[in-house]
């Protein structure tokens, strides 16, 4: 029994012994790259491209409530018309979880356009939580402004 156990605690501590492919600084320099591009994309006017970056299933939150894709183009279409639009997102704060499966960025979040000939600006904070697909790539599951 006593050599069981031995053997059974030697191969835990294999298991959790890292790999060269397990490496978290790279998966969290991997996540604030796409954030950055993510963000990079909502000023391309290109919903294609936006999209790109979010889960099938993924939840937009906006002013207490919770919409899908669908109403995040219907949205999209609304702000993308407006002359002069832009929005900038800041990435100040990253990180994964353990399993390196989820992740999160935050920060704050610019918005500005025109309007009957006049500037509106607003501003926020951001929480995106990621999600690491199979092949290695981030899509987001929450994107909540506030």
């Amino acid at each position: 029994m006593k050599k069981l156990f031995i053997l059974f605690l030697i191969l835990a501590l294999f298991a959790f012994i890292p790999t060269p492919q397990d490496n978290p600084d790279k998966d969290l320099q991997q996540l604030r790259e796409t954030a950055k591009n993510w963000a990079e994309a909502f000023n391309s006017k290109d919903v294609f491209k936006i999209l790109y970056f979010y889960d099938l299933k993924a939840s937009f939150e906006q002013d207490s409530s919770t919409n899908s894709i669908g109403s995040f183009l219907k949205s999209w279409e609304k702000y993308n018309t407006l002359p002069d639009y832009s929005l900038t997102l800041q990435i100040e704060d990253a990180g994964i979880s353990k399993s390196r499966r989820f992740g999160y960025t935050t920060g704050p979040w610019q918005q500005q356009f025109t309007q009957d000939g006049k500037l509106i600006k607003s501003s926020g904070r951001y929480l995106t939580m990621w999600l690491k697909e199979k092949d290695g790539s981030w899509r987001i599951l929450i994107d909540k402004h506030y």
